[in-house]
């Protein structure tokens, strides 16, 4: 009978390893660092990081049906250098532009996949190279801010009722 729980243990470490690793983690910095799990750096922590959440969301629900997608990263750039691009003009433009060029993109990947018979791996590869090279032709190889006049700012940056608008 021992056996068996140590069996069901190592099961349940199997399972829950990473959050129990990010529990670890956290228990760490709590105990070494003063103010760790203060609201400032928690809230620093959940503005700064909330499109890395989105991205690997979406990812994981690639991943979740045996596909993959190399050209994620890519096709963020794209959207934030067309959305920054047209920030001068309003939010609504600058957000429908930073979806549109991210739209365009998933369509491509989706129609040579599925139509072409082109593997995943490639199709993404190779449209990874095309959207970096678009927003850095569209950025003319710059940074590219947004505009503060606009209010763009505010969706990155701002707090609704004293939590991150981006969280």
């Amino acid at each position: 009978m021992p056996h068996l729980n140590t069996l069901q243990l190592f099961r349940g470490v199997g399972r829950y390893g990473v959050l129990l690793a990010l529990l670890a983690l956290i228990v760490f910095g709590w105990l070494r660092y003063e103010n760790f799990l203060g609201s400032f750096n928690v809230l620093s922590v959940l503005r700064y990081n909330s499109m890395f959440a989105l991205v690997a969301l979406g990812m994981c629900f690639v991943i979740i049906t045996g596909g993959i997608d190399l050209s994620v990263g890519s096709v963020a750039a794209l959207g934030s250098v067309v959305a920054a691009l047209l920030s001068p003009y309003g939010i609504i433009p600058g957000l429908i532009g930073g979806l549109a060029a991210g739209l365009a993109v998933g369509l491509i990947n989706a129609f040579v996949i599925i139509r072409l018979n082109i593997l995943p791996f490639i199709a993404t590869l190779a449209t990874m190279l095309a959207a970096s090279g678009c927003a850095l032709l569209l950025a003319g190889n710059q940074s590219v801010s947004v505009s503060y006049e606009s209010g763009f700012t505010e969706l990155g940056q701002g707090d609704f009722l004293g939590f991150p608008i981006p969280a």
